[in-house]
């Protein structure tokens, strides 16, 4: 199964070259990610995240080395041929076949010859290459299994080589204590369920112009993973409360807990959702604007006239301005029905109203992104729809996949009529989008 020449063509195009990848680098964090959640379950959030760059430096830092020096020699030169048809050591191989068993479903032949090199007389940056080829992987519909394989290797080389390390991190018995009450308010925590899936018929996205409608919130079935979805790390506060039920339960237990050890141990745990979330989104709308570059997605022609606006697209599309919009929209900050939680977020936000009516240029309460305070409330409320993306690729990917790319399309789609008003610009779509 060689990859196809187009791959080389394809690098030829520096904008698509980048576009690739920055899909790699979102799918290579977002698959080790997933990985690593599953190989260290007792690991916390903020652990796991820790955990990650850490996986993902350290295969910088080797394919950073010669790989004719380099200890990893055989793993490595694998490694790269199995992730691209780029020979970086083709000194060593020669212009040759070269034929490996990558694992027992799947056996991977990839021609090598200069080719694959750059035509100006060079070659990117060994990781990048791997980036840019895992990219290339993640488009192409039918190469999963190969993807599931490569990233398996590069979490075995990892922990191979840090598995010592990684077991020092403490997960004290105070911490797992933590986390079996905190299992048990999240299979009990009540959900309003009719908030989020009863009225499907009337979900839209207000803009200043238009109403965008959006596709239905997709239901994650498992109960705890879908209060996890819902309760915000800061939120989380509203626990120790003297009358909510888990501080009681804090109270009774023999074990002596603080409520700073109660809620750090919390916001590290929640923290994984909205981490897993952000890096699920970044690869999927680093995956769908790759398609639009190539002509095999929907696309206004607006902008496939004006290519240079993919990356200011992308940054307004990943924004926490937009992503508070949408949870509003979801109404995901209302999901848990939990009375003493709901109170602590009304004074969150109570609390950020009145930093930007004091800091907003008339002095007047406005929605916009004039101030700190409205800043914070867009990254709070922009984190529930990160957690609930985070939580329904962990339960559903291919369904979270669905979802995510027709809530960016319908988005994407107030544009056509739009912009064939010479006066509307691409400033005013973004002030429509996400005010400002």
């Amino acid at each position: 199964l060689p990859i196809p020449n187009d791959f080389y063509h394809l690098l030829d195009c520096s904008s698509k070259r980048r576009n690739l990848c920055n899909l790699g680098t979102h799918s290579l964090k977002f698959y080790i990610y997933q990985k690593l959640s599953t190989l260290l379950p007792t690991k916390s959030g903020s652990i796991l995240k820790v955990i990650v760059e850490d996986a993902l430096n350290y295969v910088k830092k080797e394919f950073a080395h010669d790989l004719q020096t380099s200890d990893s020699i055989d793993e490595y030169s694998e490694l790269i041929y199995f992730g691209s048809n780029i020979s970086l050591n083709l000194h060593l191989f020669g212009q040759q076949k070269l034929k490996f068993k990558a694992s027992p479903e799947l056996t991977l032949e990839f021609e090598i010859n200069k080719m694959s090199l750059n035509p100006r007389g060079g070659h990117l940056h060994n990781f990048k290459w791997l980036l840019t080829a895992i990219g290339f992987l993640i488009v192409r519909d039918d190469e999963k299994l190969r993807i599931d394989a490569l990233i398996d290797k590069i979490v075995d080389y990892y922990l191979k080589r840090n598995k010592e390390a990684i077991d020092k991190i403490p997960d004290t018995l105070e911490i797992q204590h933590i986390m079996h009450l905190m299992n048990d308010y999240y299979d009990t925590a009540p959900v309003n369920k009719e908030l989020l899936y009863g009225n499907l018929a009337k979900l839209h996205l207000e803009t200043i112009n238009k109403t965008i409608d959006l596709p239905p919130l997709p239901q994650i079935k498992d109960k705890n993973l879908l209060t996890k979805a819902l309760l915000h790390k800061d939120m989380s506060l509203a626990l120790l409360h003297r009358n909510h039920p888990m501080s009681k339960s804090l109270t009774e237990t023999k074990k002596m807990i603080s409520n700073k050890s109660f809620y750090k141990a919390i916001q590290h745990s929640l923290s994984f959702l909205d981490g897993f979330g952000d890096l699920f989104i970044g690869k999927e709308i680093n995956d769908w604007f790759y398609k639009v570059r190539t002509g095999s997605a929907e696309i206004d022609p607006y902008f496939k006239q004006n290519l240079s606006h993919f990356g200011l697209l992308y940054r307004v599309m990943v924004s926490n301005s937009l992503f508070s919009r949408l949870a509003v929209a979801y109404k995901l900050h209302l999901g848990l029905d939990d009375d003493l939680v709901r109170n602590q977020f009304d004074e969150r936000l109570t609390l950020f109203s009145a930093l930007a009516f004091n800091n907003s240029p008339n002095n007047s309460n406005v929605y916009g992104f004039y101030d700190s305070g409205v800043k914070f409330e867009q990254e709070i409320l922009g984190d529930y729809f990160e957690q609930y993306v985070g939580a329904l690729s962990i339960e559903n990917p291919q369904l979270a996949s669905e979802w995510i790319n027709k809530v960016f399309l319908a988005i994407l789609r107030l544009a056509p009529n739009r912009f064939n008003h010479s006066h509307y610009t691409y400033h005013d779509w973004c002030v429509d989008i996400i005010d400002r």
